[in-house]
């Protein structure tokens, strides 16, 4: 994307890395001055929303550019709704992202079965946002809800972690059973713990 900055004669190419109402950061090879007033229009969908702002900070980004944070000028009302709606979507769509995250791990789970008294002792084969593979030597049925109680390990937060979740899968594989299972009506503390869990194991798998 270009922007026409202060000091230059020509426009220069930025991108951007993170995006706000109120103002973004973005990197350019250019050295932009504190202060310097600063205009693009922005790609939103199918819109391009006029942006005028200053550059407010700079900090070294790499041996090829520099990054900068931006503060927008006021911007007419009908463009902060259609940004707002636009960084809604964005935000909804990397929360999904986020729940499809998985990664291989292995850990008991203590499980009671709704509706029975049954409480099984059953392993982890592995953990997103959204929901675990169960391994367990018998079929626990589609539909079934459990109440699931476990550590993580190996980095986790060492305390006893509670969610609630319903089996939507079940398959044979060889003496012993894998169940999916959906998290439900997980609490945001406990998804953001797991989510944190999830994604330092997956840095450390790699």
């Amino acid at each position: 994307m270009e922007a026409t900055v202060d000091g230059f004669p020509k426009p220069v190419r930025v991108t951007i890395i993170e995006l706000s109402t109120g103002g973004c950061r973005l990197t350019a090879a250019s050295i932009f001055l504190t202060g310097s007033e600063i205009r693009f229009n922005l790609p939103v969908g199918t819109k391009k929303i006029p942006i005028e702002g200053r550059i407010r900070h700079n900090a070294s980004r790499s041996a090829n550019s520099l990054e900068y944070g931006v503060e927008f000028a006021k911007l007419a009302p009908g463009d902060v709704n259609v940004l707002g709606q636009f960084l809604e979507e964005e935000r909804s769509q990397s929360a999904a992202a986020d729940s499809a995250i998985r990664v291989d791990t292995e850990f008991s789970v203590t499980c009671s079965i709704a509706g029975t008294k049954d409480r099984i002792d059953a392993l982890a084969l592995d953990l997103s946002r959204g929901g675990m593979r169960l391994a367990f030597e018998s079929r626990i049925a589609e539909g079934s809800a459990l109440s699931m109680q476990f550590e993580l390990p190996n980095g986790g937060a060492g305390r006893a972690v509670q969610v609630r979740g319903k089996v939507v899968h079940a398959t044979q594989q060889f003496r012993e059973y894998h169940h999916s299972v959906v998290f439900v009506d997980i609490s945001p503390a406990v998804g953001e713990e797991i989510e944190r869990y999830v994604r330092a194991l997956r840095l450390n798998q790699r």
